[in-house]
């Protein structure tokens, strides 16, 4: 699938056009980053890089949510998908699941130490079109007491915790559920 399509059914799935676009160079390819106010609901915003799934054999974009209001103003959440890309995504095959984890904060200014890789729930269901094999990743950001939980009772039981404590995800500001 072209770039454009992708960008074409971000848009219609999302219904409306991203109020930014950022084009970064990684290695030999290009990747936009695109940034929807208020989807996928009021309040929250959603990261949506396009260009990932052309990289050979992962056949997927990320997606981040977030409350603009909880973010620092000097955080980069451009730069910190590109870094996520960079040193993680373009050595693995990353799929639904899947948990980065490092010692030190995944993100300047917060308290997270893990991605977790998930369906990006927060959409309706037409929101985010997967076709042609296409996936959309939600990379979740998880306190270290979260990260700890996933790694000792197993990533389907922090999908349980997410589900029972329900979460909003696209607060850095929130509490760990631990």
């Amino acid at each position: 699938m072209r770039m454009t399509d992708i960008a074409a059914n971000l848009i219609k799935g999302l219904g409306k056009v991203p109020e930014r676009a950022e084009r970064f160079y990684l290695e030999s390819f290009a990747v936009d980053v695109l940034i929807f106010e208020d989807r996928p609901f009021k309040g929250a915003n959603s990261l949506v890089t396009v260009g990932v799934s052309k990289l050979d054999d992962r056949q997927a974009e990320l997606v981040v949510v977030y409350d603009p209001e909880s973010l620092n103003k000097d955080t980069d959440l451009s730069g910190f998908t590109m870094t996520y890309l960079q040193h993680y995504f373009l050595n693995s095959k990353a799929t639904y699941g899947d948990l980065f984890i490092r010692s030190q904060s995944v993100l300047n200014g917060y308290d997270f130490s893990g991605v977790y890789i998930t369906s990006p729930s927060y959409f309706p269901d037409d929101a985010l079109l997967e076709t042609d094999g296409l996936k959309f990743l939600w990379l979740v950001l998880l306190h270290e007491k979260e990260v700890e939980y996933a790694c000792d009772k197993g990533v389907l039981k922090l999908e349980e915790l997410l589900e029972d404590m329900d979460p909003d995800l696209s607060d850095f500001r929130r509490p760990s559920m631990i």
